[in-house]
């Protein structure tokens, strides 16, 4: 992860991580078979992102611009806690989603990939985007991940905000050490 931007960011005070899903949970890839069900694939590293998350009291929201049966049951597989699909217009989206769960925009980090996550960037209290995003989406951000979507993004804004939160290594410890005898 590294910054950007020069914008202030009080990551202390972050409650709420909202996520785009195509290109930043996934490689932006649509795979449909000869029967058109679309497939999806996805990394373990997020899903322990989001685990990580929940047991460190951070919540986790998508807002995705397409509607998809399998994004509704990987998120309910991780007990993401909002998902809003079909968003036409992700700015005002982003702040309905924002108040129905009481928290301030200003409290968020929002991860995009590309133009329609333009609005919620500049309305989130911190702008993340994958580095395999669009050079207008880079620009916007406050920070980059160093992994590319669909390849453990989630997991490392987490841990990120964990080790900005002074966190990590009470989340660490949980696993062991990692030290061999």
């Amino acid at each position: 992860m590294h910054r950007v931007s020069q914008k202030p960011c009080d990551l202390s005070r972050i409650r709420l991580v909202v996520t785009d899903m195509d290109g930043v949970w996934t490689d932006g890839s649509i795979y449909l078979d000869d029967r058109g069900i679309e497939c999806k694939r996805f990394s373990a590293y997020d899903g322990l992102g989001v685990r990580l998350a929940t047991e460190a009291g951070l919540r986790i929201a998508i807002l995705s611009g397409r509607a998809s049966a399998v994004v509704a049951l990987r998120a309910a597989a991780l007990g993401v806690e909002r998902i809003v699909q079909n968003s036409s217009d992700k700015g005002p989206d982003f702040l309905k989603l924002c108040q129905e769960m009481g928290i301030p925009p200003g409290q968020t980090v929002y991860a995009g990939d590309d133009l329609p996550d333009l609005a919620p960037m500049a309305l989130a209290g911190a702008a993340v985007a994958v580095p395999n995003a669009p050079a207008d989406v880079c620009r916007a951000a406050d920070w980059l991940t160093d992994s590319p979507g669909g390849t453990g993004a989630i997991r490392e804004i987490v841990e990120w905000l964990l080790r900005e939160a002074g966190r990590w290594e009470e989340t660490l410890a949980r696993f062991g050490t990692g030290a061999r005898p």
